[in-house]
């Protein structure tokens, strides 16, 4: 079993829900149904289990059931449970209709005060579990006394009851930070060298399931990935545990298992992609197991792989179809080390088109295709080459109006896999970035005046001393303060300094470079003067 480890924005959530719970005469519960969803082995039972261990520690009612069943046996579970807490509840297994009794064995545990349920491994797609549990809930929701949690792949819509959908949140369980690996594997794996157990995060970024083989076969077999010899053993059991047994189990025919992980393989290597994309792709890289006879025929590929596997879906950030990002790992993985010529010619051309497609389109979708194409040429290009791909690019947001390119700045800062791909080029990016927003700033406070005027000078050294490429900082700040003060009227230098320090955060922020711009400015407006 996997070690509970970190999780906090998750427990932080229960642990809220408990609070409230604990005085519910007094306090909204806030969040009283929780949907935690993710692919298999992601960690979700591992939360349900600490929030049941958390319930027994502050002696909150609590059933935790597996849902993983038919209706009936869930209820029949539920009602068996139910009887800890009252014994005058029916839950011998034995009632005709246990999904009814359920209901009411949840309504009578209520009359006596506060309740946490736990459903473990709801199936989305059971739309006749789905619609009892909505009905379960429905009757009991209202009365502020129980909290829900639930665990799902794909992540539950209650459609029938409008009173339970509007009470529920869903929270996308993602992959260990390196943090939290670095903990999981220093309680599990001490044996293991730092530099064996970084290679397991690497491997598998942070992804539980994938961890936990991976660390076993090095444990137990002595599989070292910084091997070539090791790397397919290594992988193989990966595959094996995580693909073969987690995402293909429910598909029994191999035919259709066959496709479904090539599919996977092939569309793991873009972050996103459009029909066109895909069909592309297919035509030109796996054309003998996936091609289909019309573009109208590549419509429902999308929908027959994810009811095989669970793990396709659209990506409403990325505006595009997009494999779970744990299981696009494993298979980017597998791309990798056992095709790599083909792996470097996809990743090309899925540059060269998201070139191509930039090129077609304007607005927020333009900046996707660019952000990809980065992504893609990140994975091929030599440094030399990527510094002028990467001037280029950013050239181009540059020329965007003003709130497209903000809105590039704020989803490049957001988008974390596209920083760690460029890695060192990161800075050339930013770097960029912050000059434009530092030339911005100065061109804006050119044509403003009184607070508007130093805010926008204020926002000018912020984003200007943010450029990490600046070598010698004294000597670019004179430059700038002497140029500055060129344009500032001459009976207001002297106070200038006091004026643009004045605002305490803005200094702070400045730390030790307030002092030397205060100095540089008193300087230069005494020889000015």
């Amino acid at each position: 079993m996997i070690r509970f480890v970190n999780r906090d924005a998750e427990i932080g959530l229960i642990d809220d829900a408990f609070h409230a719970l604990k005085n519910y005469k007094e306090e909204l519960v806030r969040t009283p149904i929780v949907d935690f969803y993710g692919v298999n082995g992601i960690g979700k039972t591992a939360i349900l289990q600490q929030a049941a261990k958390r319930c027994q520690d502050e002696g909150l009612r609590h059933i935790l059931i597996d849902a993983s069943q038919s209706t009936r046996q869930v209820a029949q579970d539920l009602l068996r449970e139910a009887q800890h807490y009252r014994a005058e509840i029916a839950g011998d297994g034995q009632v005709a209709n246990p999904q009814r009794e359920a209901q009411v064995a949840m309504r009578e545990l209520l009359k006596q005060g506060a309740l946490v349920l736990l459903l473990d491994a709801v199936d989305a797609s059971n739309q006749e579990q789905v619609r009892w549990i909505e009905t379960l809930l429905r009757d009991v929701i209202e009365e502020n006394k129980v909290f829900v949690a639930l665990t799902s792949k794909r992540g539950l819509l209650f459609e029938h009851e409008r009173s339970v959908s509007r009470k529920l949140s869903t929270v996308h369980v993602q992959p260990f930070n390196r943090r939290s690996c670095t903990l999981y594997l220093e309680q599990n794996a001490s044996k293991l060298s730092v530099e064996a157990r970084d290679s397991i995060f690497e491997w598998t970024q942070g992804y539980p399931l994938a961890m936990q083989v991976m660390m076993q076969s090095m444990l137990e077999q002595q599989l070292d990935p910084h091997k070539a010899e090791d790397q397919r053993p290594l992988l193989d059991k990966i595959m094996e545990q995580v693909v073969e047994q987690g995402v293909l189990a429910g598909v029994t025919q191999e035919t259709e298992r066959e496709e479904s992980r090539s599919a996977l393989a092939l569309l793991s290597i873009p972050r996103r992609f459009n029909l066109m994309l895909m069909q592309e792709l297919i035509e030109r890289f796996e054309p003998e197991k996936l091609r289909r006879q019309s573009s109208l025929a590549y419509m429902g590929l999308p929908k027959k792989i994810n009811q095989a596997t669970n793990v396709l879906n659209w990506n409403v950030m990325r505006a595009g179809y997009a494999v779970e990002a744990p299981i696009r790992t494993i298979f980017l993985l597998k791309n990798r080390i056992e095709q790599p010529e083909r792996y470097v010619a996809i990743q090309r051309f899925l540059a060269l088109r998201n070139r191509q497609f930039a090129e077609e389109v304007s607005g927020s979708d333009r900046l996707r295709y660019l952000c990809e194409y980065l992504y893609h040429s990140a994975q091929t290009e030599s440094a030399q080459a990527l510094t002028e791909i990467i001037k280029e690019t950013v050239q181009r947001i540059i020329q965007e109006p003003l709130s497209l390119f903000q809105q590039f700045f704020e989803e490049f800062r957001q988008d974390q896999n596209l920083r760690e791909t460029l890695g060192e080029q990161t800075k050339l990016v930013y770097s960029l970035l912050y000059q434009h927003l530092a030339q911005e700033h100065r061109r804006s406070a050119r044509t403003t005046s009184g607070a508007e005027h130093i805010q926008n000078l204020r926002d000018f050294f912020t984003y200007f001393l943010k450029d990490a490429t600046i070598t010698d900082v004294q000597a670019a700040l004179a430059q700038q303060v002497a140029e500055i003060l060129l344009e500032e009227p001459a009976d207001q230098r002297a106070g200038f300094a006091g004026e643009l320090l004045r605002d305490e955060k803005f200094a702070a922020s400045l730390g030790e470079n307030a002092a030397l711009i205060k100095t540089l400015i008193e300087e230069y407006s005494s020889l000015e003067g």
